[in-house]
């Protein structure tokens, strides 16, 4: 069992990494939080609780998948203050590239205009 200076000095070196810094904070003397900082770091409790609390700071920093997709959904759908046409086309472009679209029978043709000369290039 750890007690709540110990569990504070977990926390605290998780954020800033330094054990004489995250001593200090967590409430050990100015003068010997060097010396109690790497003593608690030799304890294995201390070290498998920073492990911990590191390994949750993780997830909690990264988007997973899900999170990234309604962002990307929500830009789409023009719900992002500030989104303008070509992030929300750039939305749709990595979407479709994760979700392709099924191909729709034998119609797969791509008709260009040509505005200068007036014809229509079909491309199958």
């Amino acid at each position: 069992m750890l007690t709540a200076r110990r569990q504070r000095f977990i926390q605290e070196y998780a954020l800033c990494g330094n054990a004489c810094e995250a001593a200090r904070r967590a409430g050990y003397s100015p003068k010997t939080a060097h010396k109690k900082g790497y003593m608690l770091l030799r304890i294995p409790a201390i070290r498998d609780g920073i492990d911990k609390a590191l390994q949750d700071l993780r997830k909690s920093s990264v988007a997973d998948l899900q999170e990234v997709q309604e962002f990307l959904t929500d830009v789409l759908r023009g719900k992002v203050p500030g989104a303008k046409t070509r992030d929300r086309v750039a939305a749709a472009n990595i979407l479709q590239r994760r979700y392709p679209v099924e191909s729709a029978g034998d119609n797969n043709e791509v008709a260009i205009i040509d505005d200068i000369c007036g014809e229509d290039i079909t491309i199958k």
